[in-house]
């Protein structure tokens, strides 16, 4: 997930012309590891040590790091990390499938849960989801629905946390709209079987 926030600050620091590094301190990093060592030195060589376990086990977001002198270091203690090319184009289709799938999944059982309010949350609301998907019919009216200017503040609701989930920062913070997008007619976990070309009007939701 810690990879996932560097890339998608050095894309958009790429955007905009800044340069497409990302860095953290020695401390935040063993924070993040969960590293306790008193002595600097130590905590230092321990982060390095765990960061060359990390990209060994990387296959597509290895990235290159180097020690350098932050604004008030006397010593290079804070960690400065690269990303090569092939690395941003492959996290563009990593980021897009995660993001893509919690968005997709949260406004279905949100919507599960509009058009059925006497469906209760738990085990029911999960069949019904599974019904919505299995149903062409069904299926249509929630595509409907999503693409509608119904529920305009849920969408967006479910929209920014989810990015939120996905990157620990909003939708502003990176320079994006806040609307949800467009919800396509057959996202890959919800592929429904030969649906019909015309889309039904949705019955009206409160």
């Amino acid at each position: 997930m810690e990879l996932s926030k560097m890339i998608y600050l050095i894309k958009y620091k790429i955007k905009t012309g800044d340069a497409p590094s990302y860095r953290l301190t020695v401390d935040q990093l063993a924070k993040l590891f969960n590293l306790n060592f008193e002595e600097n030195k130590e905590r230092k060589r321990n982060v390095t040590k765990v960061l060359k376990g990390i990209n060994e086990h990387l296959r597509f977001t290895n990235f290159q790091f180097k020690y350098v002198k932050g604004a008030n270091d006397k010593w290079a203690y804070t960690v400065d990390f690269e990303f090569s090319q092939e690395t941003l184009d492959y996290f563009d289709e990593r980021y897009t499938a995660m993001f893509t799938q919690r968005f997709y999944s949260d406004l279905l059982w949100r919507y599960a849960g509009l058009a059925f309010p006497n469906c209760a949350v738990g085990r029911d609301r999960v069949n019904k989801v599974e019904d919505i998907k299995s149903d062409r019919n069904l299926y249509e009216d929630y595509l409907a629905w999503a693409n509608s200017p119904q529920n305009k503040a849920l969408k967006e609701e479910v929209y920014r946390e989810n990015f939120f989930r996905v990157f620990g920062k909003t939708p502003e913070e990176f320079g994006l709209t806040s609307n949800a997008p467009t919800v396509t007619r057959e996202p890959k976990e919800f592929i429904v079987k030969n649906p019909p070309t015309v889309t039904p009007e949705p019955e009206k939701i409160i």
